[in-house]
């Protein structure tokens, strides 16, 4: 049997895959005679090196899977229609997006792995979107103004207590266990899901895997099984209805529309960003948006909006932009 590899071990290994496949740029070249040396000083440092790797890849061919390839939404600034849907892929490969380029707030590393001996909050700011790796080789994606609990690793146990997280559920566990208000939710090893806390009753879309709701208001109810490709919220009865996939696309900055209400549309963009969209004599629950935008250009998006429904957009005294209705309309 293998011996163990020390966290020591580990934590160096983690580095030198940060040097190996970063974004930072610099000449990569000039560490790897220092690889090669640190690679052949102990048989650990191979090994702990090819289980980094391993995680990776593992990662990738979650993003190869059908689901994450059917679909596949063009990078494009923004689409509009008024009436037409418009089909969205579900994202999948932002997910696999290396952490090394994620802009992370404090001073804890995005690749540091969770102990399961403590528990660990992790939050993110207006805009911010964060990618955590665990020690189990599960994975989190933690949305703007987000804050998640890490209680343990394996199994994985997770509360979130405010926001939206991706959970990428290592295939290593039997199951993950999630707290939210109101209810958990559990999910069989391989599991891919959102759970989202954003508006209330808590929501959950599956990708991939088996995920199961359950109000804690109600201990005698049944499970609501979610599938791959459906919502479920918690507590509600019935069966989870189909996902709007455009919807996971947050994890690459994108949001997607499908026939949303305007005000609905104008709240889930101003979440990601310090410059704020408002309407003035608008019913903006009446009108209509379809669609993918760039989370973080809200001045596009409004302006895509007043072209669209024939508005005029105006400049607040604060950082905010006004969608009013057309002079002479």
């Amino acid at each position: 049997m293998d011996e163990p590899i020390p966290p020591s071990i580990r934590a160096a290994a983690r580095r030198w895959h940060v040097h190996r496949h970063g974004t930072g740029g610099g000449d990569r070249s000039a560490v790897q005679p220092e690889l090669q040396a640190w690679l052949d000083a102990d048989p650990r440092h191979r090994r702990a090196l090819a289980q980094i790797e391993g995680m990776w890849d593992e990662l990738g061919r979650v993003a190869d899977t059908r689901i994450s390839q059917t679909r596949h939404l063009k990078k494009a600034p923004f689409h509009m229609r008024r009436a037409t849907h418009v089909a969205f892929g579900a994202g999948m490969a932002a997910v696999c997006a290396a952490v090394l380029a994620v802009s992370v707030t404090g001073a804890v590393d995005p690749l540091a792995l969770v102990s399961p001996a403590k528990a660990v909050t992790y939050t993110t700011g207006v805009g911010e979107i964060r990618k955590l790796a665990l020690d189990d080789g599960s994975r989190l994606v933690l949305d703007t103004g987000t804050r998640v609990t890490v209680r343990r690793t394996r199994p994985l146990e997770v509360t979130v207590l405010a926001g939206r997280a991706r959970f990428i559920v290592s295939d290593r566990d039997r199951q993950a266990i999630v707290s939210v208000p109101d209810g958990e939710i559990r999910a069989a090893g391989g599991a891919v899901f959102d759970a989202s806390l954003i508006v209330r009753p808590v929501q959950v879309t599956t990708l991939q895997g088996d995920v199961h709701l359950r109000a804690s208001a109600l201990p005698t109810s049944r499970d609501l099984r979610v599938q791959p490709r459906q919502t479920g919220r918690l507590g509600m009865a019935g069966e989870a209805r189909p996902a709007i996939l455009g919807q996971l696309r947050w994890v690459d900055g994108m949001l997607g529309f499908d026939g949303e209400p305007l005000d609905a549309a104008i709240a889930m963009m101003n979440r990601y960003n310090r410059v704020q969209i408002a309407t003035r004599d608008i019913d903006a629950h009446v009108l209509r948006v379809s669609g993918a935008f760039a989370a973080n250009q809200p001045e596009a998006f409004a302006a895509a909006i007043a072209t669209t429904f024939r508005l005029d957009l105006e400049r607040g005294p604060r950082p905010v932009i006004i969608l009013r209705p057309r002079r002479g309309d």
